[in-house]
C-alpha cells in the first residue's frame, strides 16, 4: 500500500465531539458483504475487553483492535476497506451499553452503507430508548444486528454488577481500545485494495504493520523529499534482503529448530517477537506501566506491532532539549533491528 498513513487512533477520536457534531462519517462500500457476527463472535470481543487489565489514566495501556483499512472520500467521508465487522459491533456494544445503563441513546458515528442505506436506520433504531428490540428476520443484516443487541443485552444481563461491568466495558471500549489506523492514500481503487487483503496478497498483522509503521511519510514531518526518500529506501531495501535471508529453507529451520517451513509467513516476525520480549523486559525496569498483563494473550494478532509502536512513543519522548528528527530516531531504531537480525545470521 503505497502513500499509507499509518498509527492507531482511539475509538472515542471517532465519537460524537464538539470539533465533530456527528462523530466520523463511515462508508461501507457495495463489493463488502454485510453485518454477519454471530453470538461467539459478539462474545468473545466483550469477553476480551472485559479481560483486559487497563489503568485508569494511563492511556498508554490499550487494547488494539484488528487494522481498520480506510480512505478519505469528500463526499462519502472515511470509506471502509477492511473491518466494518468491528467497526459495526463496538457500535452495537456501545449503543446497547448507553441505553441499558442510562436510558439514553448513544452519540457515536455514522455507518452508512452504500448496499442497504436502510442498515443505517437499523442501527440507530437499536438506541432509541423507547424500542424494546426484538429479532428481525425479514433481512439477513436486519437478523445479525438485532441479533448482535441482544447478544451484548444478554451477556450484560448475566454479569453480577450490571451498572459497574457496563460502566467498564464503556469506559474501555471509548478510552482505553483502539483501532490500528491503516489510511489508504493515492489513486489505488479501494475494491482492488479489498480483494487484495482477502486473498492473502496483502498481510496486515505484527510484521507487515511495523514494515508499514517505520516506512510511513507523517515519520519524516518537516523534511525535504530527498531526506525522507532516502531513510525510506534504506529501511525497505535493508528490509527486503534480511526477508530473503530468512526465507532460506535451510536458515529458517536452523533457527526454528522445526522441520516445517511455512512461505506463507514473514519470517522478520521471529527476529520482531524476539525484540518485542526484551523492549518490555527492559523497559518495566524504569517503566513498569509498559507491561500489560494478558495484553499478549488478547492481542495476539498484533501484540509485536503494539510494543514497537509504543516503544517508538517512548523514545520520541525522551528526546533531549536538542531532539534528533524523527527520521534520525528511527534510523537508530532500525539500526537495533538489524543487530538483532545479525545476532541469528551471522
Amino acid at each position: 500500500m503505497a502513500n499509507n498513513s499509518m498509527g492507531t487512533k482511539k475509538v472515542e477520536e471517532l465519537l460524537v465531539s464538539k470539533s465533530m457534531p456527528l462523530g466520523m462519517q463511515f462508508y461501507v462500500p457495495n463489493y463488502q458483504r454485510g453485518y454477519r457476527w454471530k453470538e461467539s463472535q459478539v462474545q468473545q470481543l466483550l469477553n476480551d475487553i472485559k479481560e483486559f487489565d487497563y489503568e485508569k489514566n494511563n492511556e498508554k495501556k490499550f487494547y488494539c483492535l484488528q487494522p481498520l483499512v480506510v480512505t478519505e472520500d469528500k463526499e462519502n467521508g472515511w470509506v471502509v476497506i477492511d473491518g466494518q465487522q468491528r467497526l459495526t459491533t463496538l457500535f452495537i456494544i456501545l449503543t446497547c451499553i448507553e441505553k441499558m445503563l442510562y436510558k439514553e441513546k448513544a452519540q457515536l458515528y455514522q455507518m452508512n452503507y452504500q448496499n442497504k442505506p436502510q442498515m443505517h436506520d437499523w442501527l440507530e433504531e437499536l438506541g432509541d430508548v423507547n424500542n424494546d428490540v426484538q429479532i428481525n428476520s425479514d433481512d439477513i443484516d436486519a437478523y445479525h444486528i438485532t441479533n448482535a443487541y441482544l447478544t451484548v443485552k444478554a451477556w450484560l444481563e448475566e454479569a453480577n454488577d450490571l451498572k459497574a461491568i457496563g460502566a467498564e466495558i464503556r469506559e474501555k471500549i471509548r478510552t482505553y481500545t483502539r483501532f490500528i489506523w491503516y489510511e489508504v492514500k493515492g489513486d489505488i481503487k479501494p475494491e482492488i485494495i479489498f480483494t487484495n487483503i482477502n486473498m492473502g496478497k496483502i498481510k496486515l498483522t505484527n510484521a507487515e504493520l511495523i514494515k508499514a509503521l517505520l516506512l510511513k511519510q507523517d515519520n519524516y514531518k518537516g523534511e525535504n523529499d530527498d531526506v525522507i526518500k532516502v531513510s525510506q529506501i534504506k529501511i525497505s531495501t535493508a528490509w527486503d534482503n534480511m526477508e530473503a535471508k530468512l526465507q532460506r529453507d535451510d536458515l529458517w529451520r536452523f533457527l526454528t529448530g522445526s522441520g516445517k517451513f511455512s512461505k506463507s509467513e514473514t519470517h522478520m516476525e521471529l527476529i520482531f517477537r524476539i525484540m518485542a520480549k526484551d523492549i518490555v523486559k527492559d523497559r518495566i525496569r524504569n517503566n513498569p506501566e509498559f507491561y500489560v498483563e494478558n495484553e499478549e494473550e488478547l492481542n495476539k494478532d498484533t501484540y509485536t506491532f503494539i510494543i514497537f509502536s509504543r516503544e517508538l512513543e517512548y523514545l520520541e519522548n525522551e528526546k533531549t532539549d536538542k531532539p534528533l528528527p524523527y527520521s534520525e530516531l528511527l534510523e537508530s531504531f532500525w539500526g537495533k533491528i538489524e543487530r538483532y537480525y545479525n545476532m541469528f545470521i551471522v
